[in-house]
């Protein structure tokens, strides 16, 4: 890389905690069923996001037909949703979905919205009552994570005041297996939260596609306004100790400050 100017001893730290900090790639990836990584300018086309650990590619629908509206590489590896019809679409597969051996579902992303609701991922449909998971936004603070089972509630828990507007996040939720009783707990930032349980019932699978940024059923106003770098799924329950390692070798990617609004103010010389 080449520069115009003299950078500070501090953007030469974050220039090599970024590319040299740990190798997110190499960790915990034998369960990895999808990898969707902003930071990878080569699985990106106007239409597709695509998957780097198998074919789970996505769909972009309603974006800017133009790929550099929406994605920046060098200003955080992010994909902007516009809060008003903007979503991707994963199609539906059983190693995306809780399963027998487990799940785990992570995701870096920045919440623009400070009102209403704004849904991050979710296969629930509704077919004779509601089937799927959903975790979700809620004023801008409040993380609200559901699983249904065939009208049923098996898992309903939120984390109020637990994550902040135009701040970057880390969230990831696990579920220990689709049976009754299984563990479920929700991660913020690489630590686990007071909100934790146990499914309530058995969980029989979606067989929907995947939106982010877009509840199916309740689109209006639930639309995700802000950015998101990266989306993980896993065939297993990851442990604590994994989740905090997947937060750690990636947080250098995503520094609060960084966005589109102030990303220069806070990089630019005096």
């Amino acid at each position: 890389r080449f520069y115009n100017t003299t950078l500070t001893a501090s953007e030469v730290a974050q220039n090599f905690r970024a590319g040299n900090f740990l190798s997110y790639d190499s960790i915990y990836s034998t369960s990895l069923e999808a990898n969707l990584d902003a930071g990878d300018a080569t699985t990106l086309t106007a239409a597709t996001w695509s998957d780097k650990a198998n074919s789970n590619n996505g769909t972009f629908n309603n974006f800017s037909s133009t790929l550099s509206n929406f994605y920046d590489k060098e200003l955080g590896n992010w994909i902007d949703f516009d809060g008003t019809n903007d979503y991707l679409e994963i199609p539906a597969s059983t190693n995306l979905d809780i399963g027998s051996g487990g799940f785990t579902y992570e995701t870096w992303l920045l919440n623009e919205k400070s009102s209403g609701t704004s849904s991050v991922i979710s296969n629930t449909f509704n077919v004779g009552g509601y089937t799927g998971y959903t975790l979700r936004i809620v004023n801008g603070t409040n993380v609200e994570f559901f699983i249904y089972n065939n009208t049923s509630i098996i898992f309903n828990q939120t984390a109020s005041s637990s994550v902040t507007t135009n701040t970057w996040t880390h969230l990831a939720f696990t579920v220990a297996s689709a049976s009754s009783g299984a563990a479920v707990k929700l991660y913020i930032n690489g630590i686990l939260s007071s909100v934790s349980g146990t499914l309530s019932g058995a969980y029989g699978g979606s067989g929907q596609n995947i939106q982010a940024g877009q509840y199916p059923f309740a689109p209006s106003g639930r639309y995700f306004n802000g950015k998101m770098g990266v989306l993980k799924f896993h065939s297993e329950e990851l442990t604590a100790a994994e989740i905090a390692q997947n937060y750690l070798a990636t947080k250098n990617n995503y520094p609060n400050g960084k966005n589109a609004t102030n990303y220069g103010a806070a990089f630019s010389a005096t």
